[in-house]
């Protein structure tokens, strides 16, 4: 069993270390005793990731049986100040 406040405690580490383009995948299964509470709190958290600097996603299997896992994708797009976003549409 993975303990949740750890795994996020890692992904704000990996966020503050991932350079811009950078992924982060994280395979959750919800199957064991916690898991449905470790995903909630993993998926809280990224939920309230900027969305000017992310972009996250989530995959479930909707037509299976047994908790299937949920695969969780965190790109980072970079900072850009106003300016620079106003420039990258004209390009």
């Amino acid at each position: 069993k993975t303990d949740p406040i750890k795994v996020v405690q890692a992904l704000d580490a990996l966020n503050r270390i991932m350079t811009r383009g950078g992924i982060i995948t994280i395979v959750l299964y919800p199957g064991h005793p916690g898991g449905e509470q470790e995903i909630a709190t993993i998926r809280n958290h990224l939920t309230s990731l900027p969305q000017v600097k992310f972009e996250v996603s989530e995959v479930c299997f909707i037509n299976q049986v047994n908790n299937p896992p949920r695969l969780m994708v965190i790109y980072k797009k970079g900072e850009y100040s106003s300016e620079n976003q106003a420039a990258n549409r004209n390009n």
